[in-house]
């Protein structure tokens, strides 16, 4: 057998493996999807806990759950990709028991919340959504705790309505401030409906995968208790959860785009008494990111959680509230 002859046998058995595994990943890919249709079954309306209720913001009906006195303090709480208001309980209860009026909010697409019809996701309309929230409860500013994904909200609205934020609040802020290389392979994936739909219905909104994934963000896997894992399920049943997470992500995963938030500069214009809580064992955003959007804030502080990951509201959270409600307390 010439080397020629070998080389093109190699090259076929090659193609074919190749093959059989594209095969086998559109079936697990399509199996995944086919579960994802039969599990989102329930209206949001139907599915969302009586804890909370609905308020209509700008362009979107918002789920959010209420602590505390009405005339305390407002604090509003963003939660993380993947979360909802309720992944803040433990937190709010104890705000509220310090007399803080806690309003914790479903940021679409994920959680109870209203979807776009036009699938707008950007730091803008959430921002605008979130001032829609306080529109909505006659509450002229509030303090915004937006952790991970959710501090992009947050940080847009400090920039773009500045007499509505008494204080902000960055918690392993996901601002993608620095520049990085973007991944060939994951614009491909980002590119078809079909292929994010995929992807979303694998790991986001199956259920299989949430122990996985908190995993992945956290120092200490023994931190993702099952309490913690039912939480971040507790919505999966929408109907149209994966279809919305799929059009979202070209949204999670864009490092930077043309709002304000994503320009380092306009950090320094941030007037409102800022902290910047990080966990130091944080390999998502490592405290690098950290240091330096503080070092961008003019008023503002960094603390930081020892031997704590990317989710310091779920690994300790005794220790992340003690840090917050020691930053109000210094509002008040």
């Amino acid at each position: 057998m010439t080397i020629k002859r070998t080389l093109l046998r190699i090259v076929q058995w090659a193609a074919a493996l190749l093959l059989v595994l594209l095969i086998l990943l559109a079936t697990v890919l399509g199996f995944f999807m086919a579960q994802a249709g039969k599990r989102e079954s329930i209206s949001r309306t139907d599915a969302a806990p009586k804890t909370g209720h609905f308020i209509r913001t700008t362009d979107v009906e918002m789920y959010v759950q209420e602590w505390g006195p009405k005339t305390g303090m407002p604090v509003v709480l963003v939660h993380a990709a993947g979360g909802w208001s309720g992944v803040w309980e433990k937190t709010a209860i104890e705000l509220s028991a310090e007399g803080y009026r806690v309003i914790a909010v479903d940021m679409p697409p994920l959680g109870f919340s209203e979807r776009p019809q036009n699938a707008d996701y950007s730091r803008d309309a959430q921002a605008k959504r979130l001032i829609g929230v306080l529109d909505d409860l006659l509450i002229p500013k509030a303090v915004f705790v937006g952790h991970s994904f959710g501090a992009r909200a947050v940080a847009q609205a400090a920039l773009t309505h500045p007499e509505r934020v008494s204080g902000v609040v960055f918690v392993d802020a996901a601002l993608s401030l620095q520049p990085s290389k973007p991944s060939t392979l994951l614009n491909i994936v980002m590119s078809t409906s079909l292929s994010r739909r995929a992807v979303a219905a694998a790991t986001l909104t199956n259920p299989l995968f949430t122990k996985t994934l908190l995993d992945m963000f956290v120092a200490d896997p023994e931190s993702a208790t099952p309490y913690w894992v039912s939480l971040y399920q507790a919505a999966m049943n929408v109907k149209g959860t994966t279809a919305a997470v799929a059009d979202w992500l070209p949204e999670l995963l864009t490092a930077q785009d043309s709002s304000v938030s994503s320009n380092p500069d306009w950090f320094k214009k941030i007037q409102a008494p800022t902290l910047v809580l990080w966990g130091d064992a944080d390999t998502v955003t490592p405290l690098s990111q950290g240091e330096y959007l503080a070092s961008l804030i003019p008023h503002s502080q960094l603390v930081t959680l020892p031997g704590i990951g990317h989710l310091p509201p779920i690994e300790d959270t005794s220790g992340f509230d003690k840090a917050l409600l020691a930053y109000l307390n210094q509002l008040r």
